[in-house]
């Protein structure tokens, strides 16, 4: 239905597919994560706990999917299992992100339990060097040893679920082992027999960042991967690689909101990944722990904001200026930035 949304936001229906922020807590120190170069420290040890994110999903009657993601490692969330439990018991498909850092034999009991229906693997490499260089504070044999457990579980118990999803975020590091993660991944097996996809996502930006952008993958690399993706089974997609970064005209991310801590809602996922939480803040249309989504939702401030998105000859909506998944600039320089539907939207 995107496509349609896209030219006729008024058909719009009210979300049914939400993402939400579960923790800022992380581990690790990845080399290209906005989490490792925060410079306020109160950001980073923040949890949403468990009667705000059933406030906030109640907001939602007809939800059917959510990705409960964030700049951190869901597990580090004391309340994350009673999570899992409460939107199993509303029978939501759950997406979860992991390294599988930090899985145990009872996190792995609880995906079952919940029925954790898609796991996206974040694997960016595919050697041991490598991989513990991007993943500062990760461990590679721990991480394959947490993978194999996963599979093996999955065998025994009959079950194609959770299906397994892999992301590689392509950077200066290990965009020269682009083409041996077709073979890995086959050898890893991750979803017993089915195939699996591998995503390689070109680096989305920002200036602690820039010097490990790759802003053209080598045609040979691409050459032999998809030589490789067809020899071991594997589906292969590039996103935001090559500089061809789609555009804001054909963005459908605003039918998906995304809750960042605290409640604040923004349109996109990519918004929250630039390093700027204070400034999404200031421009939120509000928290969803003081309003009701529906009052944002149905309120003209951003009503005018969703009809914008996919308008070729209109101004930007502040909302989505320097977002990191979809080009903006083009029409940010011919049109403008609608800069005033901000305060439209604090109204309501």
């Amino acid at each position: 239905m995107d496509p349609i949304y896209m030219r006729y936001p008024n058909l719009t229906r009210y979300p049914r597919e939400i993402e939400v922020e579960i923790t800022t807590r992380c581990h690790l120190k990845c080399l290209v994560c906005e989490h490792t170069y925060w410079s306020d420290s109160k950001y980073s040890k923040q949890d949403i706990n468990y009667g705000d994110f059933v406030k906030i999903c109640e907001q939602f009657p007809k939800l059917s999917f959510i990705n409960v993601t964030g700049e951190g490692t869901c597990w580090l969330n004391k309340d994350f299992n009673k999570i899992l439990e409460y939107l199993h018991k509303r029978n939501i498909y759950i997406l979860m992100v992991e390294s599988f850092d930090l899985f145990t034999k009872e996190r792995v009991d609880k995906i079952f339990e919940t029925d954790v229906n898609r796991i996206e693997l974040s694997l960016d490499a595919t050697t041991k060097e490598t991989y513990e260089k991007l993943k500062v504070g990760a461990n590679w044999e721990r991480v394959m040893d947490n993978l194999k457990y996963l599979v093996a579980e999955k065998k025994r118990r009959g079950t194609p679920f959770p299906y397994l999803f892999v992301r590689f975020i392509v950077t200066s590091e290990n965009v020269n082992e682009i083409p041996a993660m077709p073979a890995l991944i086959h050898d890893l097996d991750l979803n017993c027999g089915r195939k699996v996809s591998i995503e390689f996502v070109g680096l989305l930006n920002f200036k602690e960042i820039e010097k490990y952008n790759v802003a053209c993958i080598p045609v040979d690399i691409i050459e032999q991967t998809q030589k490789n993706a067809k020899k071991f089974g594997v589906t292969i997609i590039w996103s935001h690689t090559n500089n061809n970064m789609y555009s804001i005209d054909y963005c459908a991310k605003w039918i998906q909101p995304y809750i960042m801590m605290g409640g604040y809602t923004v349109l996109d996922c990519a918004l929250v990944m630039a390093n700027n939480r204070e400034y999404l803040k200031s421009i939120s249309p509000g928290s969803l722990l003081e309003k009701n989504f529906k009052d944002i939702w149905y309120g003209n401030g951003y009503k005018r904001v969703r009809h914008s998105v996919n308008q070729k000859n209109k101004p930007v909506p502040l909302y989505c200026k320097g977002c990191r998944g979809a080009n903006t600039s083009c029409r940010e320089k011919k049109y403008g930035v609608h800069d005033y539907m901000v305060a439209e939207c604090s109204k309501y």
